[in-house]
């Protein structure tokens, strides 16, 4: 199975830590999406 890279959170307001991370396997009336750009809102940590 194939892998990327990906931003995890391991507990609540934890730091964003990039792992890898096995990419998923769509089911049979799924997809996967493949993602270029992100972004996280400050406030979001607060909340």
């Amino acid at each position: 199975m194939s892998t990327h890279v990906a931003a995890t959170l391991a507990t609540p307001r934890a730091r964003l830590a990039l792992a890898e991370v096995r990419t998923p396997a769509p089911g049979a009336d799924e997809i996967v999406v493949r993602v270029r750009a992100v972004a996280v809102n400050p406030v979001d940590w607060v909340i």
